[in-house]
């Protein structure tokens, strides 16, 4: 569970997650909340690569894009540029990433069109991670596959490129990191 510190009309307030959802549903708060934080927010730029989908058959695009990462264990986060849990989780991961840089540990980050062109080029520079970005095909056959419904939502895959985990959840950096770690060690 994450907690959250952030303020609405004047009041500070300590949240979870489910709890700062429920009060963005209002476009000002929304507004006022994505404007300061994201410009608190500091992410370390190093390590960002933005990559091409590979060959695609029209099936499994995620096995397509898995297949290049064989030998690592695999965090994969559905992530769009709009989406301010989405960002805290980037935030809140950055200094996981960092630590991990050097094992067996790929954190691939994987939009969909939802998210602007533009918007999603600036903003992936600042992630640490392997950016995908798929087109409208890719994202519909994903998203059926996969059931996703929800973002942020994070997958795990093991150093064969098979998932192991449909729904890692938020997790602290602690817990994630023993859930990689573990999977790096089978």
């Amino acid at each position: 569970m994450w907690d959250i510190n952030f303020s609405i009309k004047g009041h500070h307030i300590n949240s979870d997650l489910s709890k700062l959802a429920n009060s963005l549903s209002s476009s000002s708060i929304y507004c006022n909340y994505y404007i300061q934080y994201r410009s608190d927010t500091k992410i370390n730029a190093d390590g960002s690569v933005v990559r091409d989908v590979p060959d695609w058959d029209g099936n499994d695009v995620l096995k397509a894009i898995l297949q290049q990462y064989k030998g690592k264990v695999v965090l994969v986060d559905f992530w769009e540029t709009w989406c301010i849990p989405c960002q805290m989780g980037m935030s809140q991961m950055a200094p996981l990433k960092e630590e991990l840089k050097d094992n067996d540990v790929a954190f691939l980050c994987i939009s969909s069109p939802s998210s602007p062109k533009d918007t999603w080029n600036t903003m992936n520079k600042a992630i640490r991670g392997e950016h995908y970005r798929l087109n409208q095909n890719q994202y519909t056959s994903f998203y059926k596959q996969y059931d996703v419904k929800f973002v942020p939502r994070y997958l795990l895959a093991d150093k064969e490129g098979n998932i192991v985990n449909y729904n890692v959840g938020h997790k602290t950096n602690e817990e994630l990191k023993e859930l990689l770690l573990k999977y790096t060690r089978l």
